[in-house]
């Protein structure tokens, strides 16, 4: 309990001390060099708060219309502006950001518990601290709280189906559906989820494609507005269309128009190859991976009970969300932070930990 207590502490003094120099002009020219810095610090969550206020004020009437800001728009699902009726507003921001920061180190912290060794705890730490990881958290990014609840998420589906619990699976899937309805990308965790439902009653997975279903439903009322207002640079971004995005820019005025008519025909090939690549790699390995589950169907891919099981399923929601991000054009790089799920995985050919989960998870329970 003690040291509960001193790691709960030192989290909240990190985090203070953290949200303190973000806000610092010295340190943030500092930071400029590591990563591309805004000239106000969490700008996203400003975006977001502001977006809340406007709600807040005038509804959905002139909401699109009056929320842009120095270039940037709102570009979240009206659902997330709804919190403006509570009083959340842009006045927040700093509270909220350090909430954030606190959220970010919870969820390093336990995955720094599922991996063993030195060597690969200084590697979670490493890439918890990396360019990509440190744009989230300047920026207060929303990935960061979805990075959180996925992970609740994911966690309470795996308890529930291991124990056989269709009731509380389903109101975890009723959480995974508003995830789904705030955030697009959330929808690739449902090749994990599906994982779950291997050796089980039919109405598990069928319960989880009705859960997909009704939050793609819930988003797609913004979706045109959100694709349309989402700014794709290819500086800091990641995805098969990065490389037709740098040829597409690099054309230059001075220069024959066949030759930029070239660049755009070699973008368009580029991008293509790309995603033929990609799509041909994922069929492969999701034939192979299908042929071990016909092989042993009574057997859960998860391993109830097993920490293995759990890092093994946790790893590979962690690469679903790569794997459509990637496939879905372009992303930011502080989507990335998705990636410290899969390091358990990763790294447990070279130490695995063979710990017992918290909770029991025997079935016969």
């Amino acid at each position: 309990m003690v040291k509960c207590i001193g790691l709960l502490v030192a989290i909240l003094l990190a985090a203070s001390l953290t949200n303190d120099l973000l806000w610092n002009g010295e340190a943030r020219l500092a930071l400029d060099r590591y990563v591309p810095t805004m000239p106000q610090p969490f700008a996203d969550l400003k975006i977001l708060l502001e977006g809340c206020d406007t709600y807040a004020h005038s509804g959905w009437a002139s909401f699109w219309d009056q929320v842009d800001y120095a270039g940037l728009q709102y570009n979240y699902p009206r659902w997330w502006a709804m919190i403006g009726r509570i009083g959340v507003g842009v006045n927040h921001l700093k509270p909220l950001s350090f909430v954030l920061l606190v959220v970010y180190a919870i969820c390093v912290l336990t995955i720094i518990w599922f991996v063993a060794g030195w060597k690969e705890r200084l590697g979670v730490v490493l890439l918890a601290g990396s360019p990509a990881s440190v744009l989230a958290l300047e920026r207060a990014n929303s990935d960061i709280i979805i990075l959180f609840f996925s992970s609740v998420v994911l966690w309470s589906g795996y308890i529930t189906s291991s124990r056989r619990q269709f009731r509380s699976y389903i109101f975890v899937l009723f959480g995974f559906s508003i995830i789904i309805a705030i955030k697009l990308y959330p929808l690739f965790l449902t090749f994990a989820l599906a994982t779950l439902c291997v050796g089980l009653e039919r109405k598990y997975f069928i319960a989880l494609i009705a859960a997909t279903t009704i939050g793609l439903i819930a988003l797609a009322i913004d979706l045109r507005e959100i694709f349309s207002r989402t700014q794709q640079m290819g500086p800091a971004s990641y995805g098969v269309r990065t490389i037709s995005l740098y040829l597409h820019e690099a054309k230059t005025p001075n220069w024959p128009i066949s030759i930029n008519i070239g660049r755009d025909a070699l973008a368009h090939c580029v991008n293509f190859l790309l995603y033929g690549v990609a799509v041909a790699f994922l069929t492969w390995r999701a034939l192979i991976h299908g042929k071990k589950l016909t092989l042993a169907p009574e057997a859960s891919f998860c391993e109830a009970g097993s920490a293995e099981g759990i890092v093994r399923y946790f790893g590979y929601a962690g690469l679903s969300i790569y794997c459509g991000t990637f496939l879905m054009g372009i992303s930011f790089n502080y989507r990335l932070i998705f990636q410290l799920m899969a390091l358990p995985l990763l790294f447990s050919n070279h130490a695995p930990r063979r710990i017992s989960p918290p909770i029991s998870l025997d079935t016969g329970q």
